[in-house]
């Protein structure tokens, strides 16, 4: 029956990349059955969790086919929120790395790599709350303000890699 289910899951994402439909496709190494979760940024009642396989693999083929950031988080994993855009038409793939330390490392290929990898460091940025931190507090202003210049060309880095499309 699972063998089945996924066969058949398999057939309606070929079918869906084939007719340019936008596609979501993951994996997920060190699985053990966490809860995967998806939501638009803008419409968090729209929740869904997402099927994953006994191999850590998973899909998800939006209703809404226009262009969208979302959230996606690995339940009890850090980063807990890591957002992802997916375009219209896009083929994204995502793979996490869990380890037992309880956090993980994403990775992207496919469509809006540069999209996905600035999103995701801007958000590792927001969440580290650098400027709160005591080590930084403790700085003269001037090595302070290096310190967030630093990151805000490595930001700007990613963020050139961009196309405007």
């Amino acid at each position: 029956m699972m063998k089945t289910s996924f066969f058949v899951g398999l057939l309606a994402v070929c079918l869906a990349c084939g007719s340019g439909k936008t596609v979501l496709k993951g994996h997920i190494e060190n699985y053990n059955g966490e809860t995967v979760s998806i939501v638009p940024i803008d419409d968090y009642d729209s929740r869904d969790t997402l099927q994953v396989d006994a191999s850590g693999n998973f899909v998800y083929a939006p209703a809404n086919e226009e262009s969208q950031e979302y959230v996606l988080s690995v339940h009890g994993f850090t980063p807990y929120n890591n957002c992802i855009y997916l375009g219209t038409g896009d083929q994204v793939e995502v793979n996490f790395v869990l380890s037992p330390d309880k956090t993980m490392k994403v990775q992207f290929a496919g469509d809006r790599v540069a999209e996905n990898e600035y999103l995701q460091a801007f958000d590792a940025f927001q969440n580290s709350r650098m400027g709160y931190d005591q080590d930084m507090l403790a700085l003269p202003f001037a090595a302070y303000k290096a310190k967030f210049d630093e990151k805000e060309q490595e930001l700007q880095a990613l963020l050139d890699k961009v196309a405007d499309s």
